[in-house]
Formats: structure tokens, sequence, C-alpha cells
């Protein structure tokens, strides 16, 4: 019995482990997929949304996803994201299920800036100083 219950512990560190290195692998892969023009979605409610969000980013509840798959584009890479990264995994595996594969969890919208203020920034021309 202590064999299974010490296997069992094992298999859930290895999977939280895997999980972690799966979404910081993710994490840094934001500012490509941004640099792509990648699809922002922000699956909080509305009422978050308007206290703050991504420039550009599409505001569409988790509750209401399932009857907005269509209005989504297919064409470009798609991020997700909410309050914590939460409701995005479930807009994940939401968006999967209707056979749209190319989609990221980005986690909080506050991640998501982080990695769009990045992207700007590195897009910025260096300023030429004339003497």
């Amino acid at each position: 019995m202590f064999r299974i219950g010490f296997l069992v512990v094992i298999v859930f560190l290895v999977n939280g482990i895997l999980y972690s290195c799966n979404q910081i692998k993710k994490e840094s892969e934001l500012p490509r997929l941004i640099k792509e023009g990648a699809v922002l979605i922000d699956v909080r409610s509305s009422e978050e949304f308007d206290e703050g969000s991504v420039p550009g980013a599409i505001n569409i509840p988790i509750d209401l996803l399932p009857d907005n798959i269509g209005k989504i584009p297919t064409d470009k890479p798609i991020i997700v994201f909410c309050k914590s990264g939460n409701r995005a995994g479930k807009a994940k595996k939401i968006l999967e299920e209707n056979s749209i594969t190319d989609v990221t969890n980005g986690g909080s919208w506050q991640n998501v800036q982080k990695a769009l203020d990045k992207t700007e920034s590195e897009m910025e021309p260096e300023k030429e100083i004339v003497k």
C-alpha cells in the first residue's frame, strides 16, 4: 500500500514539473507570437475587461466562448488570457476541442502586457545622436 501511495505522489510531482516547464516555455514564446500578429483574447468578464486589459485584445468572456467560436480568426496564433491563467486554460481547451489548435495560454493579462511591452521595446528604432 505504501508503495502505491508513494508512486502516486511521484507521478503528481513529475506531472506538475512538466506542466510548469511547458508554461515557462509558452510564456517565453509570447513576444514571438505577438510579433506574428497573434489574436489576443481576454476571457474575463466584461466588467473585469473594462477595468483594464491589453491594447488590441478582444473580450470574449469564458461563458460566452462556445457560442462565439466562429468569430475567432484561425489564420493566426491565438493567445488567451484572464486574471490568473485558470480561465485561459479552460478557454484553450474549449478552442482545441473545436479544432482551433494554435492556442497559447498567456496566463494573466499583466503577463501578456509584459510580453507586449517587450515586443514594442524591441521594435523601437534606436535613436541616432548627431554631434
